[in-house]
């Protein structure tokens, strides 16, 4: 006998004994459940929505503006005149009259991440009294603060990466230059990438590091960023990276 057919007895039971009236009997009520319902399974939550970077800082937006197809494959969200579209390898990429967007969201459905803004010839002479620095991938366009707290992106293939901007001072900046960076979390073994990288009026689009293993422990996670660009020199900066939440990167607990 099921448990709850022995619980509306032992109910109906207790009832006869204190009333007048026959207690109905257990077949004569169609509206009990032989058995309780079933419970709905939980609905999965949804996957994070990738957010897109909003737009590069104003300052340097009309240094080199595209008004046509670049040889070289430009930064995504680059600024731009014009409509038209252009087509590297796999990706399609288009100017709406502001910007430069991805016409197949090739990176959101799981593309391998957009390193930097390639050029085909990198400096290969030599600056003396540059100076190199690092900023922020998204914002103004200001060096990072030693010990500034970074949140962490992660693609669209679960690994980790941070974002950032580089900018030379100097007299007669080239346009493109050769970027040997590497990125340590928690003093591990730095991740290292290897790239030539455009500059516009001296800066960056913004660049990505990935990082070789994912910040998931609780707590703030130590990132070293030390970029050298060749000819020029070389820049370090030490950061807070917040732990990742997001469950492409990391599992939760429990």
């Amino acid at each position: 006998m099921r448990v709850s057919t022995m619980l509306l007895c032992v109910a109906l039971c207790s009832v006869s004994a204190c009333s007048t009236e026959p207690a109905p009997s257990a077949t004569a009520d169609a509206s009990i459940p032989d058995a309780a319902p079933s419970p709905t399974p939980p609905t999965p939550g949804p996957t994070p929505t990738p957010v897109p970077p909003p737009p590069y800082d104003p300052d340097i937006d009309d240094c080199d503006r595209a008004t046509s197809c670049p040889a070289v494959m430009p930064a995504e969200r680059a600024p731009c005149s014009g409509t038209f579209t252009c087509t590297y390898g796999s990706r399609q990429l288009r100017c709406n009259g502001e910007e430069i967007d991805d016409v197949a969201a090739s990176f959101d459905a799981g593309g391998i991440p957009y390193l930097a803004e390639s050029c085909p010839l990198p400096f290969e002479g030599t600056m003396t009294g540059a100076r190199i620095e690092l900023l922020p991938g998204f914002g103004d366009a200001r060096a990072f603060e030693p010990g500034e707290r970074v949140a962490p992106q992660v693609g669209p293939q679960g690994g980790t990466m941070l974002y950032f901007r580089v900018r030379v001072v100097g007299d007669d900046v080239p346009d493109c230059v050769q970027m040997n960076a590497t990125v340590a979390l928690d003093g591990g073994e730095p991740a290292p990438a290897i790239v030539a990288v455009r500059l516009h009026c001296g800066q960056s689009y913004r660049l990505v590091a990935i990082l070789a293993d994912n910040p998931c422990a609780a707590g703030d996670h130590a990132v070293s960023l030390t970029v050298e660009l060749e000819g020029i020199g070389t820049t370090t900066v030490d950061l807070v990276m917040e732990p990742v939440t997001d469950p492409r990167a990391c599992i939760p607990a429990g």
